[in-house]
């Protein structure tokens, strides 16, 4: 996330109505599976593969995550 391009990456993800990442976080929200959301994507969100690793390094270094994958 090095200079003006990847802060505007993060905002984008964090406000943007195409925003891929940011839909699966809604759908989520409203009560459907990751399973569910994905399934339903003609695209690619990123995140959900980003999330999966970085929790499985958490795991492996035995760190406490703010969540958690089910």
């Amino acid at each position: 996330m090095a200079g003006l391009a990847g802060i505007g990456d993060l905002a984008l993800t964090c406000t943007g109505d195409l925003s891929r990442n940011r839909r699966v976080g809604i759908e989520l929200g409203r009560g459907k599976t990751l399973s569910e959301i994905v399934g339903s994507m003609r695209m690619v969100a990123e995140g959900v593969k980003t999330t999966k690793a970085a929790m499985a390094l958490a795991r492996g270094i035995r760190s406490r995550c703010p969540s958690h994958a089910r």
